[in-house]
């Protein structure tokens, strides 16, 4: 047995193996491994970057042998290639949002999460599932230590097609977990796959891992992901590693190599990362190749996938109004699922352009026959001639209700998903003491939405910075934004601001309260947020300061395919006065921060050192005993240079262990 205390650069090359880097994403799962100058590079599966975290399993009813009656399928979402309901085969999606979990906690993501079983340890000895007031109180601001109680004592489990045994799946079943599977279970299925990719790509042995996770995944869930890479695999526990999912962003975009050496000062970077069923957003302080996270906030319950949900109202009542019964979609079987992936294509498309004709089946039955859901997006060309005669009111044509629905349009449907973002900001804002210049009330979100076209006309000669961040072919966007047009960007914004309230005064009485109640709560809600983190700041003697007399964020950085959506980096550049990066694909960097995360751990980057705030502060502690000059002011490093001699899990020693 190869001994887990030493550098893999002291193993013979016999034993090393390769070293992974991971994303196991809440929509789609990427890995990744260095190459041979040190650099990260994708694995590709299929011939694609990433693959849909998906996984299907099939009841094989005719088959005699129980080991055949199990029929899984993993990276692969062909749930619309058929027409008719098989209820012998089911399809697990956005497992990652309830892994780890306990039910009452998990009970938000129900209408999220296919086949998620919701039963409290009482309701389970009953029959009983669990009904809407019980999945009401489940919401209700539960503490760290009760979400962990629940975790543990009615962990979250989900449902296998009738009659299929979980002993298939899993060792350790009981007669109450009988009929259902562990998320985790599930999660490992994803990683068996990347993993076998990545060893038949390269010849090698995967012989140790780094898996990103959001940052604000508590201990249970961090031990279910590792959990579910044992069962992927053969790698030892000691050698899987977890890497908050912005400290990996941050590392893909090599962010804090310039300063190595450098004596630099710190730089605040925002990390922005909007997955399609989570979102958490996090502040790092990176200098001299050292990357601390200082604040981290979000939610676990919002995602893209509550922005393909808005969709599906706008869709779901164009249908109604063209013929089709209210609520038709309910008793049709695979007519909600189609909806709701046909949303995704739909926000997508106008992610890329400003407007789609959309052609949405008027029967059930159209719906069902709908083998792609990119079908319902007819045109993404401006004006295009074959559809003039089509209004954002529709038309009913060919048995399709043809509707225009611009990108302007989806935003404002989502203004609410938009302030629910926002709000997540200004509270890592405060806690790590960043300025934020711009504004995130509600008159200022709805301005930023509505003046893209007015921006189009001012900012001519920087168009590219409100260009789509992807080409057609979905690559990148190779391209460098400077500090002098983040400040026209900002003097820009709140002009268009000043504009789009003038023009809103004009608009009634009515609308004028509406607005004012929306401020009253707005600074309701943003005076509880600081009062919150001031109360948790004083609580762990961190400083709190806001508005301009804050340190500046220098950098922001998005993550997840959902930040493709152009408001998103409007919408920061408003608050931040900051234009997003764009430079690396928010789909893949998780991926190759990880592998840049192998390198350190190996020993191959000796330059960079990512630390947790309980690591941080284990540094300075050993600083100030060791009689090294630290500032009172802002707990920096000072001149201790020597932390990789520092091993945080056993104290100080010679070696640092992987």
């Amino acid at each position: 047995m190869p001994d887990t205390n030493k550098l893999i650069s002291d193993l013979p090359a016999s034993q090393r193996g390769i070293g992974v880097g991971i994303d196991l994403g809440t929509t789609n799962s990427a890995i990744s491994i260095l190459n041979e100058e040190g650099n990260p590079k994708l694995i590709k599966v299929e011939g694609k970057s990433t693959i849909p975290s998906v996984i299907s399993i099939q009841h094989n009813r005719d088959a005699e042998d129980e080991e055949y009656k199990l029929e899984l399928c993993v990276g692969v979402d062909d749930s619309l290639d058929h027409a008719d309901d098989n209820p012998d085969k089911f399809y697990y999606r956005h497992v990652k949002r309830v892994i780890g979990m306990g039910t009452t906690t998990a009970a938000a993501s129900i209408e999220v999460v296919p086949h998620l079983v919701i039963r409290t340890a009482s309701q389970r000895r009953k029959g009983k599932s669990m009904n809407k007031k019980s999945k009401k109180e489940g919401l209700g601001g539960l503490g760290l230590e009760k979400i962990l109680q629940d975790a543990r004592e009615n962990p979250v489990r989900l449902a296998l097609p009738e009659g299929l045994s979980s002993t298939l799946l899993e060792d350790d079943v009981t007669e109450e977990n009988e009929g259902t599977v562990a998320p985790e279970v599930l999660s490992s299925k994803v990683l068996k796959k990347l993993f076998e990719t990545a060893e038949a790509e390269t010849g090698e042995r995967i012989t140790r891992a780094v898996i990103g996770v959001p940052a604000y995944f508590n201990d249970l869930q961090r031990e279910a992901t590792i959990t579910a890479a044992t069962l992927a695999s053969s790698i030892p526990r000691e050698r899987i590693r977890l890497l908050r999912e912005p400290e990996a962003a941050a590392l893909a975009y090599g962010i804090g190599k310039k300063q190595v050496g450098r004596g630099d000062e710190e730089e605040l970077v925002l990390v922005f990362d909007l997955g399609g069923g989570t979102f958490d957003v996090s502040i790092l302080e990176v200098g001299g190749g050292i990357y601390e996270v200082v604040a981290t906030g979000g939610n676990n319950m919002l995602g893209g996938s509550d922005f393909d949900a808005r969709i599906a109202q706008f869709i779901s009542k164009k249908m109604v109004e063209h013929g089709c019964e209210k609520n038709y979609w309910k008793d049709a079987g695979d007519v909600a699922e189609k909806l709701v992936t046909s949303s995704e294509q739909v926000r997508i498309a106008l992610s890329n352009t400003k407007e789609v004709i959309l052609g949405l089946p008027t029967t059930a039955e159209g719906w069902l026959e709908m083998q792609d859901p990119k079908e319902v997006v007819l045109s993404t060309k401006q004006n295009d001639e074959e559809f003039a005669h089509v209004s954002d009111v529709g038309i009913a044509e060919d048995g399709l209700a043809l509707v225009r629905l611009s990108r302007k349009a989806m935003e404002k449907l989502c203004v609410e998903e938009f302030l629910a973002l926002l709000r997540p900001v200004r509270e890592v804002a405060i806690l790590a003491g960043a300025m934020l210049p711009g504004d995130a009330s509600p008159s200022a979100v709805e301005a930023v939405i509505a003046m893209e076209e007015e921006l189009e006309l001012e900012l001519a000669q920087n168009a590219d910075t409100f260009a789509n961040f992807y080409d057609e072919s979905g690559e990148a966007v190779e391209d460098e934004v400077d500090d002098e047009i983040s400040e026209d960007m900002l003097l820009q914004i709140r002009e268009m601001e000043l504009k789009a309230q003038k023009k809103k005064q004009q608009k009634g009485r009515k609308r004028a309260r509406n607005t004012q109640k929306d401020e009253r709560k707005f600074r309701e809600q943003k005076r509880k947020a600081d009062e919150e983190a001031k109360r948790k700041a004083n609580a762990s003697n961190v400083k709190v300061r806001d508005g301009i007399n804050g340190r500046r964020i220098t950098q922001v950085v998005l993550v997840g395919g959902a930040t493709r959506m152009p408001a998103i980096g409007r919408l920061l550049a408003a608050s931040t006065g900051v234009v997003p990066q764009k430079t690396v694909n928010p789909d893949e960097c998780v991926a190759l921060g990880c592998a840049v995360q192998v390198g350190i751990l190996d020993g191959i980057n000796t330059d960079l050192q990512v630390l947790s705030p309980i690591e941080a502060a284990m540094m300075r502690a050993l600083a100030k005993k060791r009689g090294l000059d630290v500032e009172n002011d802002d707990d920096e490093f000072g001149d201790f240079d020597d932390f990789d001699d520092f091993d945080f899990e056993g104290g100080y020693s010679e070696t640092v262990y992987y």
